[in-house]
């Protein structure tokens, strides 16, 4: 009978490794892909300046006829709004033990792809998670909370956005009301989903409705709808008489990239996990975003920037950096908005 010494084998023969990672940890983002092409890179400064139109020169304009006088009255039809670029950081250290144990290069090799690939990943989920900032944390990129913002009435409580301050009363009698985004909640009271429910359920009414509100404020239309997966599953319960997913009712570039979505009119309706939805409530956040008023400005001398490995003076660790520096800006507001729902799964 054969003896094995398996000690010794163990001792000799080497582990093998899989070399790709498979994720256990991050979310995947709909809304950051959606985003890659809205990406502007320029080299940042101290403050974004953003020139707003928010008026018409001369007053309109008007017809007149032989001698009528013109009206010469000195106006400021345009302003800007400001904006500050956030910088975020994904440190990674590799210390002296892991170092010892890599006793070969393609296992030093490995390691260092491993730890740097998570940290890629991990900056992308942090930046995943910033574009629905609420403004809480002041240091991170302002997301589609703080940009389009839950309302208890029929328009935003008094804010500043990019410096310029509106809200606290309707459209019409605010100052800045060409700065306020166009918001649904139903009284507070919220929108339901389900077969009995207020939301998609009942002939699409509270989407309908924020269209065409939109509309009739700039004549112009939301390219994007984004919801979390419970207002998302009341929409495609509403049209699935029989489910099928054939191209005309998806957006192609979502669908080859995983990203299950619906056609609502010529949006794309897609669910992200990452989406504000509170566990307890259900309560969820509904965002209608017109794309073309959107862009995120990114210091291309902070693009995933790797900084390094050095050494502190006291630890047996090699630490590196990953660093990008951005922010999410909105130049127009009134063609984006929110609609809040309880959303039950």
């Amino acid at each position: 009978m054969l003896s094995i010494n398996w000690d010794m084998v163990n001792s000799i023969v080497p582990n093998f490794h899989i070399r790709q990672i498979r994720d256990n940890v991050f979310v995947g983002n709909a809304l950051l892909m959606r985003l890659k092409s809205r990406i502007k890179r320029r080299a940042l400064g101290k403050v974004i300046v953003a020139p707003l139109r928010i008026a018409m020169e001369g007053g309109g304009g008007d017809w007149y006829s032989g001698t009528d006088t013109h009206d010469t009255t000195i106006r400021n039809p345009i302003t800007a709004a400001n904006f500050f670029a956030k910088n975020c950081i994904v440190p990674y250290a590799i210390d002296e033990g892991e170092e010892l144990e890599a006793t070969t290069q393609e296992a030093v090799l490995n390691l260092l792809e491993e730890k740097s690939e998570n940290a890629e990943e991990t900056m992308r989920y942090l930046l995943s998670v910033g574009l629905f900032n609420a403004g809480t944390n002041a240091k991170a990129i302002g997301g589609l909370q703080y940009a389009l913002p839950y309302a208890a009435t029929a328009y935003i409580g008094s804010q500043s956005y990019g410096g310029i301050t509106c809200g606290g009363s309707a459209v019409a009698s605010d100052t800045a009301g060409y700065w306020q985004p166009s918001v649904d909640s139903n009284a507070g009271a919220h929108y339901d989903t389900g077969a009995l429910g207020d939301f998609m359920q009942s002939a699409y009414n509270p989407v309908a409705k924020m269209l065409a509100n939109i509309f009739v404020r700039c004549g112009k239309q939301p390219t994007l709808i984004v919801s979390n997966a419970g207002s998302w599953t009341d929409y495609h319960n509403s049209i699935a008489k029989n489910e099928r997913y054939d191209r005309p009712q998806q957006n192609t570039e979502l669908a080859k990239a995983g990203f299950t979505n619906l056609m609502y009119r010529t949006m794309p309706w897609v669910q992200d996990a990452l989406a504000p939805r509170n566990s307890s409530t259900g309560l969820e956040y509904v965002y209608l975003i017109d794309e073309n008023s959107l862009n995120i400005y990114w210091d291309p001398r902070r693009d995933y920037f790797f900084d390094p490995f050095r050494k502190p003076h006291n630890q047996s660790v090699k630490t590196a950096y990953i660093k990008n520096r951005l922010e999410l800006i909105f130049r127009e507001r009134r063609s984006s908005g929110m609609i809040s729902v309880l959303a039950p799964l």
